[in-house]
């Protein structure tokens, strides 16, 4: 009887400090809501299943969609100064959250979405306001895609189909947003995002005080690219304490004029346009879309000298499932939802994934995925 009283206490204890944590998170989003400088969207538990291209996880207790970087900043100051859990989520590809969910604030990054665009160096080309002649709108003028963390790839490829710009047709298809692509250094068919990167804005957040809400904008900083800082699927930004709010792409336009205002030639529509669809088909005759995934669960070791879907393969476990989640019979690099995974599911399937292999080979697969 006594054990009973004592487990009935410590339900009931429990229970009491988890309405005491709710009423603070509460307390935080309405006090992030209600400030001047926030404008955006603030949310209680809210699902996050429909938020990741996995479809698992449980519920964010708060959820936070700053609609500026400066909103975004002050929501982090916020969170900071109650000492609440934080994780920011952008297009959610390469996230699986939790079946329990995440208790804290989940920064979404889904309204700072604008892309522009600006010529970059054009003296060359003669770009800008001067430009005069037809002879010289043939020639490529580099331009910056400057993009809100949240924008998705979808979204930015589209804009530089619509644009006559090239460089980013290697990402076609890429599920995710620009911020996630930068701070995962996304690689795709041998080109790394890193390659075209020219500036990142940033939050600090060692910049946060026991005043932070005080000084919120210089909280934000710009990181300018310097290629030596990043490596094969890792970006600097991984070891840094900050939160990506902005991108700047340097690519190149083949219509200069377009930056002028006039419309992309048709020809030149229909030629980029099928540079761009060609590898978004490539994506599509690999299965990429045939069941939520999250696209490579695991990073290929060069050194090794075989990606890892082959070794996957080579150890005979396409096909294999754990509860809903199963490798991908097609791609040994893919695990997908047949529609009733969990997180729980998908985390063993890939530890007895990396186990076999190791035991086949020798070899430890690398996760790319993060498991929150």
């Amino acid at each position: 009887m006594c054990r009973i009283i004592r487990y009935l206490s410590n339900i009931i204890q429990n229970i009491s400090i988890m309405k005491t944590t709710m009423g603070s998170i509460r307390e935080i989003g309405e006090n992030i809501k209600n400030s001047p400088l926030f404008t955006g969207l603030v949310a209680f538990d809210v699902p996050l299943a429909e938020r990741t291209t996995m479809r698992v996880g449980g519920s964010a207790a708060l959820l936070v969609e700053p609609e500026s970087p400066q909103a975004a900043a002050l929501a982090v100051a916020h969170a900071h100064e109650a000492e609440l859990p934080m994780y920011v989520l952008g297009g959610g590809s390469n996230l699986i959250f939790s079946d329990n969910g995440f208790h804290g604030m989940i920064l979404s990054t889904a309204r700072l979405n604008s892309i522009k665009l600006e010529p970059a160096n054009c003296k060359s080309y003669q770009c800008g306001p001067k430009l005069a002649t037809s002879t010289q709108s043939n020639k490529a003028c580099p331009v910056l895609v400057t993009c809100g963390a949240g924008a998705t790839i979808q979204a930015i490829t589209e804009h530089c189909i619509k644009n006559g710009i090239t460089s980013f047709s290697h990402f076609s298809g890429l599920p995710g947003t620009a911020g996630g692509a930068a701070y995962m250094n996304a690689r795709c068919y041998e080109t790394n995002a890193s390659d075209i990167i020219h500036s990142i804005t940033y939050i600090d957040l060692d910049k946060i005080t026991k005043n932070g809400l005080n000084n919120i904008e210089n909280l934000l900083q710009v990181y300018h690219n310097k290629l030596q800082d990043w490596s094969y699927k890792h970006s600097p930004f991984m070891d840094m304490h900050t939160i990506i709010v902005q991108v700047q792409f340097s690519c190149e336009c083949v219509q200069p004029s377009v930056l002028q205002g006039a419309p992309l030639a048709p020809e030149t529509h229909t030629a980029i346009k099928a540079q761009y669809d060609h590898f978004v088909q490539d994506r599509v005759a690999k299965g990429h879309f045939r069941f939520p995934s999250s696209g490579s669960v695991f990073k290929n070791n060069r050194s090794f000298g075989k990606p890892s879907g082959q070794l996957i393969d080579e150890a005979g476990l396409k096909g294999i499932m754990h509860g809903g989640a199963q490798i991908a019979p097609w791609h040994g690099n893919f695990i997908i939802n047949t529609g009733t995974a969990s997180a729980s599911d998908i985390k063993t399937l890939v530890e007895q994934t990396r186990l076999s292999v190791k035991a086949q080979t020798g070899f430890l697969l690398e996760c790319e995925i993060i498991f929150v």
